[in-house]
C-alpha cells in the first residue's frame, strides 16, 4: 500500500484521497510514449528518477490493468511535491 505522503498533492486531488495510482506509461520527446516493463507506484523518488532520465510526462492509472487515465508532466508533479512539503 502506498503511503499518502508519497502521492503528489495534485494527483491526490485528481484521483481522491484514498487512491494509489501507478505509472502506466512514460513519455520521452525522442521516443514517444512507452510502457514501463514493470508496475511502478507513484512516488517522489520515482518521478525524480524518471525526470533525470529525460522523461517529460507520465500516464497514471488507478488500476493494475495499465489503461491510461491521466497524463501529468514530471515537472508539474515535482513542483506539487515541493509545494506539499512547504509549511
Amino acid at each position: 500500500m502506498t503511503h499518502q505522503a508519497t502521492v503528489a498533492p495534485i494527483v491526490r486531488t485528481y484521483y481522491g484521497a484514498d487512491a494509489h495510482p501507478v505509472i502506466a506509461q512514460y513519455f520521452k520527446p525522442a521516443t514517444g510514449w512507452k510502457r514501463l516493463p514493470y508496475i511502478k507506484r507513484i512516488s517522489e523518488h520515482a518521478i525524480r528518477q524518471l525526470h533525470q532520465d529525460g522523461v517529460t510526462a507520465v500516464a497514471l492509472t488507478r488500476d493494475w490493468d495499465r489503461r491510461r487515465v491521466a497524463d501529468f508532466q514530471t515537472g508539474e508533479l515535482l513542483r506539487s511535491y515541493r509545494k506539499g512539503r512547504q509549511p
